[in-house]
This record gives structure tokens, C-alpha cells and sequence, in this order.
């Protein structure tokens, strides 16, 4: 399993507590790899709003600039031109998204 959370691990971990594990003996199998807070945290999320509330929540901070199929778009135009910038095709290809150069590295 990932180094991180996922919603399908965070049901095995209540699937176990629900089976009578504590959070210390789900934190210590080598299949769970959060710490023992992160394992007590989901448990209480789930004490207080049930299933539903093992889902991600949404993040603080500023909302991505592009969409998934904008995301498809600018991969596809910079591996077809590579050597124009990749800023520029990127603004020609879709000029109604401001993307920054930044933003073109990060995918």
C-alpha cells in the first residue's frame, strides 16, 4: 500500500478496529503504513460521521488553474512540439488558460 492514506485503507483500518484491533496493534501490521495518530484519527472519524466521512476531504489553498482535460491537452501539445517553449505552445494551444511555467513542470 501507498506511504499515504487512501480511502481503501482507511476502510481496511476500520474494518480491523471493527474486528476489535486497537489502533496501536492496526498501526504496527506491515501492510498499514500511517502512524498510530493517523490510524486513532480515521477511528474517530468514523465514530463520528460513519463511512462517509473517510472520504478526502477537500484541501485549504488555492484551486489548480487547469482542468483534467485541459491537464491531457497541454501534455499532449508539449510532447508534440518539443523544442518551442513549453509556455508558449501551451498558451497558443489554450489560450483561454494563463498557465505558468510552474504549473506546465508540475504535471
Amino acid at each position: 500500500m501507498p506511504p499515504y492514506s487512501t480511502v481503501a485503507q482507511r476502510g481496511y483500518i476500520i474494518g480491523l478496529y471493527n474486528d476489535g484491533k486497537n489502533a496501536v496493534v492496526i498501526a504496527d501490521r506491515p501492510e498499514i503504513t500511517v502512524s498510530v495518530h493517523t490510524v486513532r484519527r480515521w477511528i474517530d472519524r468514523y465514530r463520528k460521521g460513519g463511512f462517509d466521512d473517510l472520504n478526502t476531504r477537500r484541501k485549504s489553498g488555492r484551486r489548480r488553474a487547469t482542468t483534467a482535460a485541459q491537464d491531457e491537452v497541454i501534455a499532449r501539445e508539449v510532447l508534440a512540439t518539443p523544442m518551442t517553449p513549453a509556455v508558449s505552445t501551451v498558451n497558443n494551444a489554450l489560450p483561454e488558460v494563463r498557465a505558468s511555467k510552474r504549473t506546465i513542470y508540475r504535471m
